[in-house]
């Protein structure tokens, strides 16, 4: 049986991209209604799921598909981080995000935040 955790609880805001965000990564805010690419340690306030004619559709609240690096994130609630790489990692001093599937081939998870 598959599970499909997309949609769930999700929302969304459209906001401008500034040259540094890509598509499936975790974003800050840059200014005023503009998100940049996460660094390093930073807590992301979303993820981008698509980028157009410079608008970038960020899910702040609900499931993401995400990229991570090191030690892979565990099932059940997390402190993660952005890796500095438009992905996330293990971090003690990250925000708490649930992690309800872990994909250690294409090393994504998935969360809701």
């Amino acid at each position: 049986m598959n599970h499909y955790f997309s949609g769930f609880n999700t929302k969304e805001i459209t906001l401008h991209a500034d040259e540094t965000v890509k598509e499936n990564s975790a974003v800050v805010f840059a200014d005023d209604n503009t998100v940049k690419a996460a660094a390093a340690g930073e807590i992301p306030c979303g993820i981008c799921t698509k980028i157009r004619n410079g608008l970038a559709s960020v899910v702040f609240t609900g499931h993401a598909t995400v990229p991570f690096s090191g030690t892979a994130p565990t099932l059940g609630w997390q402190k993660l981080s952005a890796n500095g790489n438009g992905g996330i990692k293990k971090d003690d001093n990250g925000k708490q995000w649930l992690v309800v599937y872990v994909n250690d081939a294409d090393k994504t998870v998935d969360i809701i935040m």
